[in-house]
């Protein structure tokens, strides 16, 4: 098939994503049921099986084949993190949504950081009074401000590892300062 071909069956397939999305939850489950006959998780894989003929009259491709089947096998792992486990494709989580928890204890560091630089508050321990936190917790928020900057973009754009949550950073005993250390450490590289 040439790509000119092609193009209008991505633009179908694209406008059928949308529609999906966009459908009420009725409605999605009796298109899936209608073209996904197999859903198998395994330990490093998901198996997906559809049906061939179903999904092209979806897309309207004229000559589908009855029983014709449609098989996707996608590389996944699952990690644990705190209570939870996220499923990675490809290397990253597969929600790449900022972690809301471990972006405000970044925002907290450097804040905190910016205070004690800018003599807003002459110590720790007075900012643990002012923000009416445990001293422990400054001293250990207060490291985080010397993430390596593009550690720090890659946790507000929610492309940290998917171990690395905010009680686990916070907990860090000896950070790093030099940021080579700090990648490998932090499980960056």
């Amino acid at each position: 098939m040439t790509a000119r071909a092609m193009t209008p069956l991505f633009d179908r397939a694209t406008a059928f994503a949308a529609n999906l999305l966009e459908a009420t939850p009725d409605t999605k489950r009796e298109i899936l049921l209608d073209i996904v006959t197999c859903v198998a998780i395994a330990d490093k894989r998901i198996s997906l099986r559809l049906r061939g003929d179903a999904l092209r009259a979806r897309l309207g491709i004229a000559n589908a084949e009855a029983g014709e089947e449609v098989r996707f096998d996608v590389p996944v792992a699952f990690r644990r993190r705190g209570v939870e486990t996220r499923l990675v494709i490809g290397g990253t989580a597969a929600s790449a949504k900022p972690d809301e928890t471990l972006v405000a204890l970044v925002v907290q560091a450097h804040r905190w950081f910016n205070d004690l630089q800018s003599g807003t508050v002459a110590s720790r321990r007075d900012l643990a009074n002012r923000d009416d936190v445990d001293p422990g917790d400054v001293s250990r928020v207060l490291p985080i401000a010397f993430l390596a900057p593009d550690i720090t973009e890659a946790i507000l754009d929610g492309r940290q590892p998917t171990e690395l949550t905010a009680a686990r950073l916070k907990r860090m005993r000896d950070l790093p300062l030099d940021w080579q250390q700090q990648r490998r450490y932090l499980g960056f590289v």
